[in-house]
C-alpha cells in the first residue's frame, strides 16, 4: 500500500509538472512538446496504478494507449527538429 502511495505521488508530480510547462512555459514548440510528453507519462502512470490497485485490465490498456500516443508525439517532435 505504501508503494502505491509513492507511485501516486510521483505520477501526480509528473502530471502537474507537465501541465505547468504546457500552460506557462510556451517559449517554443520543443518545450511545449516535452511538457506534453511529461504530462502524458504522468497520466499513463496514474492509469496503470489505478488498474493495478483495482485489479482491472482497463487501466493497463489505457496505459499502453497513452504510451503509444507519447511515442507518436516523440516521433513528431524528432521530425520537427530534423526538418529545421
Amino acid at each position: 500500500m505504501k508503494l502505491l502511495l509513492i507511485g501516486f505521488a510521483c505520477s501526480h508530480i509528473l502530471l502537474i509538472t507537465g501541465l505547468y510547462g504546457l500552460f506557462f512555459r510556451r517559449d517554443n514548440l520543443i518545450i511545449t512538446m516535452i511538457s506534453l510528453e511529461i504530462a502524458l507519462l504522468g497520466a499513463a502512470t496514474l492509469f496503470a496504478l489505478v488498474g493495478l490497485m483495482l485489479g482491472d485490465l482497463s487501466g493497463l490498456i489505457m496505459f499502453l494507449l497513452l504510451i503509444t500516443l507519447a511515442g507518436v508525439e516523440s516521433a513528431l517532435g524528432l521530425a520537427l527538429v530534423i526538418s529545421y
